[in-house]
């Protein structure tokens, strides 16, 4: 068995994996615990040096403070887009969960950069130079198992979950005053928080929410998440242009727990949401995106065949993703 490294020390957010399940985190947060987690199952002796708000061991993996790491001559250190300055570890990775060239071009020693869809390889492959590429792998991210439930729906109940600081939750409100279907709930979720950022600065997005009749929820927890999700029928997800999705995990959260996916075309969204959901191209803050929007709402109620058909195939389609088949694919470059 192999003795391997996670490394992340550039986050805000002090957490460990009872903050995921109980608070909520960000998607990167999420991507190394779950990872971590699932490599220590397969029993390899596995350490993960974050901002960690209570250091101990988790599901049998030991959790430090970052700034505690000291080289330990491991199979493998994995760093997500930074690395402790000393390290002698065999093999080193660079697993990349965002859009940001510089991620990639700061750390050229690596032995493999672990893109997360094809989406963002072909991305970075447009930029980076001929050796980089090259380094160039795609792992895809899981999904958990209990997104997968047997939950009744909620009728007319559709979710957003997201940061705000991506620029999807401003939209919901052009969407929802057009939406004429009698009883339609649209709840959102998630905060700055989920990722150490100072909460009030968007208050005012909060309250506009409210103010228009969206429920706004805040942060939740994994556990929260998967239940809210298995009750809701539509998971309407806009995306600013000036944020790129490499993968997008809660997307596929959503399609797990049988939700119809009506987005824009972002990133990573169109090779997720396939012909199982919508997605609508343009500006999510014009008119035009939220009549486009409103207007695939109001066709899958008015056609509960479709809905269901839709809502079957988005749940099978998440099925062949796990984080199982994730430590899998790592497991392959350590050993």
């Amino acid at each position: 068995m192999a003795k391997i490294s996670f490394y992340d020390g550039h986050g805000k957010l002090y957490y460990n994996p009872n903050t995921e399940l109980n608070i909520g985190v960000g998607g990167t947060e999420t991507v190394l615990i779950q990872s971590a987690k699932a490599l220590a199952k397969k029993g390899h002796e596995v350490s993960v040096y974050i901002k960690c708000n209570f250091p101990d061991i988790y599901d049998n993996v030991k959790y430090y403070m970052y700034h505690d790491y000291t080289p330990q001559n491991e199979d493998a250190l994995i760093g997500f887009e930074n690395f402790p300055t000393n390290r002698n570890a065999k093999k080193v990775f660079n697993f990349t969960n965002r859009y940001y060239i510089q991620d990639i071009e700061r750390f050229p020693f690596v032995d493999k950069i672990i893109a997360v869809s094809d989406w963002q390889r072909d991305y970075f492959a447009s930029l980076l130079s001929k050796e980089l590429v090259s380094k160039m792998i795609v792992i895809n991210l899981g999904v958990d198992q209990s997104f997968f439930q047997e939950t009744e729906k909620q009728p007319f109940s559709i979710t957003y979950a997201g940061s705000p600081a991506k620029g999807g939750m401003p939209a919901l409100v052009s969407v929802f005053q057009r939406l004429k279907i009698p009883n339609i709930k649209l709840h959102a979720y998630g905060g700055g928080g989920l990722w150490g950022w100072d909460n009030e600065q968007y208050r005012h997005i909060y309250n506009n929410l409210i103010k228009n009749g969206i429920l706004y929820h805040g942060q939740i927890g994994k556990e929260e998440m998967a239940l809210r999700l298995n009750q809701s029928q539509i998971f309407l997800y806009p995306v600013g242009q000036h944020h790129k999705e490499a993968f997008c995990l809660v997307v596929l959260q959503a399609m797990a727990a049988g939700n119809i996916v009506i987005t824009t075309d972002n990133g990573n969204l169109k090779n997720l949401v396939g012909d199982r959901g919508f997605i609508i191209p343009g500006d999510i803050n014009h008119y035009i995106w939220a009549m486009e929007v409103v207007d695939k709402i109001t066709k899958l109620y008015e056609n509960p065949e479709l809905m269901k058909e839709l809502s079957n195939r988005s749940k099978e389609f998440a099925k062949q993703f796990s984080w199982s088949k994730t430590a899998e694919s790592l497991e392959k470059l350590i050993l």
